[in-house]
């Protein structure tokens, strides 16, 4: 009886919850003297109820280079939001990522954190997110698991130029509480131009940087894409 109850108020509270899902798509090719292909695939998924939102994402990116593998990453999080007022939230979020070109097979990261909204309009917004992180990484190479504490700091702004057309920028600093030299910086400016009331084009610059990686990788990753959305 009360396994009968505690769904049934789950399924109340879930039933009058607010679903957005947003699935993006990017497809490069190139051809000539290298044959270049890279294929990108993300989903962003939220339930947003009372003061309460849980949101999951996902990201997989695959890439050749004359037939050869030369990219392959994916990324999942999970992530609890809950409004205290007007301008802060709280959130907790697992995120697990996998990157064997950067070296690590897995990385999980374990964020808790708030969030300020500086503004929140509809066709301007500003944040910032601080928090604290716990990362356990998992190593291609034959070395034992790293576990680390870190800070996240987070800063997004997005403003609609004109109808249709909005930039958005976001800058995510994670320097390391136990090393000061091994710290995390990623960055992306994008513009957004809205087809229809479902499909969108995004066009921007993902620039990522972190100043101590795995032996013999490079510390700079940055890719250029043109991706269509699509907003459900």
């Amino acid at each position: 009886m009360k396994r009968i109850l505690v769904m049934a108020i789950l399924f109340g509270q879930f039933a009058h919850a607010q679903f957005k899902s947003e699935d993006e798509i990017t497809f490069i090719t190139s051809g000539g003297n290298t044959n270049k292909k890279t294929y990108d695939f993300a989903s962003r998924n939220s339930y947003k109820w009372e003061t309460n939102t849980l949101t999951f994402n996902g990201t997989y990116s695959y890439g050749e280079s004359d037939d050869e593998v030369d990219d392959e990453n994916w990324s999942a999080l999970l992530r609890f939001d809950h409004i205290l007022s007007k301008k802060i939230d709280i959130f907790a979020a697992d995120l697990l990522e996998s990157d064997r070109f950067k070296g690590f097979w897995a990385r999980n990261n374990i964020d808790v954190g708030f969030k300020y909204k500086f503004i929140d309009e509809d066709k301007f917004k500003m944040l910032t997110e601080i928090g604290y992180r716990y990362t356990r990484e998992n190593f291609v190479q034959n070395e034992p698991d790293n576990h680390e504490q870190k800070l996240r700091l987070y800063y997004q702004v997005s403003k609609e130029l004109r109808k249709g057309v909005t930039a958005r920028y976001w800058l995510e600093y994670i320097p390391s509480l136990q090393n000061s030299e091994n710290y995390i910086i990623n960055m992306e400016p994008s513009i957004r131009m809205l087809i229809n009331s479902t499909f969108s084009l995004k066009a921007g610059v993902l620039w990522e940087y972190e100043n101590e990686p795995v032996e013999g990788r490079d510390q700079h990753d940055y890719k250029t894409t043109i991706s269509l959305l699509a907003n459900f």
